[in-house]
């Protein structure tokens, strides 16, 4: 360690410092244990080295946890988790590059058959002009062998022209197929891989945490009080969990044309009451004051799936924007035309960036809310993709005196 001081040498301090750590911790010395995990932590920030950041990630919680501190426990949970999705993601990119350089083999091997073809059309072209010359040449000697042999040779010429139109056109036909075959393969590679990123980002560490706050229950003697502490954080990230997955599954129907709508009447009341309730341990998490009005004096003629999705994105993104003992409006009402459903919060307001590349249906976008809530990036898209479904509108529109005010209006039946 000495040397590795001297010398700056960051493996050295990372490899001596851990050992150290790990003597102390043996002898039962946690503090001089603890002062020497942080000083490799702080080593892994000189150099890229995701296996290194997670090696101590993992010690550091392991440490937390037989210290009983859930708080730090949890944080480098989560920091190991995103730390493996990492090289996770490495290891997937590498995979698509192997794919893809077969790919290109595969279609390089099919254009080289096409030139062969070719190759072998115009040969036999130019084997059917020598012998017209041939013949032409003893032509002149017996004028009468010449009529006979200059209407064979014109018969075969049109023979061979019609047969090389003919596999003309069969490899045209071949080369759109292979053309389009290629555009579905990109088409489904890109999906695949948008739904790999959110399952291996935004789906698994959730699951982590519900996993490793079931391990700590399940080792120690609670009490109620830390008993109801860990229960809503279960039911929370358990909550979280399954909004994601129900996310990804019905963006991913939509990708591949797979949703239909059906239209019925719909208690749109008890509906947004529910989606409010499932949603309390958030809203208690950042003490938010959640306020709802119903005018409306008709049923809502809208699919019930669709409806409640776009609700519930639209609540949760409130939530999720919302600074700590903020306020959200919901507010459902109708005129002449329209159902109108509508969501303010009072966070920092929707960037533009992200209405726009709504309507250009690029990327998936995602940024954190106020708390450091991760999101996926395809709730929005959902809510896009469900209303022009039902022929209505989304808007978008600044809440005073700060904040977002989310409108979406169905068309009456």
């Amino acid at each position: 360690m000495e040397i590795s001081e001297e010398f700056k040498i960051a493996p050295g301090l990372f490899h001596s410092n851990l050992g150290i750590a790990d003597a102390y911790l043996a002898k039962g010395n946690k503090s001089e244990a603890l002062k020497h995990y942080k000083k490799v932590e702080e080593v892994t920030e000189q150099f890229d080295s995701y296996e290194m950041k997670a090696n101590i990630a993992k010690n550091l919680l392991e440490f937390y946890k037989s210290e009983q501190n859930y708080e730090n426990a949890f944080l480098y949970s989560e920091k190991l988790q995103l730390l493996q999705d990492s090289i996770a993601s490495i290891k997937s990119n590498d995979r698509l590059d192997e794919l893809r350089v077969q790919y290109e083999s595969s279609l390089a091997e099919t254009e080289n058959q096409v030139l062969k073809e070719k190759e072998a059309a115009q040969k036999q072209k130019i084997d059917m002009q020598n012998v017209f010359l041939i013949v032409s040449g003893i032509a002149l000697i017996v004028f009468a062998i010449l009529i006979v042999v200059l209407y064979k040779s014109n018969k075969h010429k049109k023979e061979a022209y019609k047969e090389v139109q003919k596999k003309t056109l069969e490899l045209e036909k071949q080369y759109n197929i292979v053309k389009q075959r290629e555009q579905e393969l990109n088409k489904s590679l890109a999906l695949k891989d948008k739904i790999f990123s959110v399952l291996g980002h935004d789906l698994r560490t959730p699951l982590a945490n519900v996993s490793n706050l079931i391990d700590s229950m399940s080792q120690i003697e609670l009490n109620p009080e830390e008993m109801e502490f860990l229960l809503k954080h279960l039911k929370g990230e358990t909550t979280a969990s399954l909004k994601t997955l129900e996310n990804i599954l019905q963006w991913a129907r939509l990708q591949m044309n797979e949703n239909s709508t059906k239209i019925e009447q719909l208690d749109e009341d008890g509906i947004i009451i529910e989606i409010i309730t499932n949603l309390e341990s958030h809203t208690e998490a950042k003490n938010i004051e959640v306020n709802y009005l119903n005018n409306s004096t008709s049923l809502l003629a809208a699919d019930e799936n669709q409806f409640r999705s776009i609700a519930n994105n639209l609540i949760a993104n409130a939530i999720k924007f919302s600074p700590l003992d903020g306020k959200i409006e919901v507010n459902f009402y109708e005129n002449d035309d329209y159902f109108i459903f509508s969501v303010s919060d009072q966070g920092e307001g929707i960037k533009s960036s992200i209405v726009k590349n709504l309507d250009t249906q690029q990327e998936l976008l995602s940024t954190y809310g106020t708390e450091g809530e991760k999101g996926t990036g395809i709730g929005l898209r959902i809510v896009k993709d469900f209303v022009n479904l039902h022929q209505g509108k989304l808007e978008f529109t600044k809440n005073s005196p700060q904040g977002t005010i989310v409108t979406v209006y169905f068309p009456k039946q």
